[in-house]
């Protein structure tokens, strides 16, 4: 029996040669579904991320010039670029760029990291200081700075009626909503958008 080909021979191989490319696709996708695992839960099933994942294989594949090093480890920053780029992409209903992605990523780990040492909620201060930004640059991804609201928390009656849903918001949008008439409603799905209570 014949011994399996390298991978790295086989990348090479595959930019010319079909089979190639699925051979090389076969014999990682189960290392790709590991890797493709790890972005889990971003709002794209695990076959989808998997999909995303040989495709950045295959980008991966093209470009690959052995002098640089083992191909699997080429592969997987191509692997991780295309899972983040499909993440970014199609995993929200509207899309973000993917630097303000990883800017909110950044912001919510110092957040947490912040949360966890101190015992309460860091203010905009605390999470600027920690990440080397000014306090405007935090207040832009802070939802409470902007008075984040769920688009199930605000619903058209007609063109200038809109209810509340008491359950799916803050006080203070409560509050506001009480103080021009609105009226409870039962809630729906639940979607962040940026809604500034006092635009109500």
């Amino acid at each position: 029996m014949e011994a399996p080909e390298d991978l790295d021979v086989l990348a090479v191989r595959s930019r010319a040669d079909p089979d190639a490319r699925a051979e090389l696709v076969g014999r990682l996708l189960p290392v790709l579904r590991r890797w493709a695992r790890r972005y889990a839960g971003r709002g794209l099933t695990l076959d989808d991320l998997t999909q995303d994942a040989a495709l950045g294989l295959l980008r991966a594949a093209t470009s690959y010039d052995p002098r640089r090093g083992p191909f699997l480890a080429w592969a997987k920053l191509w692997v991780r670029q295309a899972l983040q780029q499909a993440i970014a992409e199609r995993s929200r209903p509207f899309r973000l760029p993917t630097h303000v992605l990883w800017e909110m990523h950044e912001l919510k780990q110092a957040r947490e990291r912040l949360t966890r040492e101190r015992g309460s909620e860091p203010g905009l201060q605390e999470i600027a200081d920690a990440l080397g930004w000014g306090v405007d640059r935090v207040s832009i991804y802070v939802p409470s700075s902007i008075g984040v609201t769920l688009l199930d928390a605000i619903k058209a009656k007609g063109p200038t009626e809109f209810y509340v849903n008491p359950g799916a918001e803050s006080p203070q949008l409560i509050a506001r909503a009480e103080e021009l008439g609105l009226q409870p409603i039962q809630a729906c799905s639940i979607v962040e958008i940026g809604v500034s209570p006092s635009s109500l």
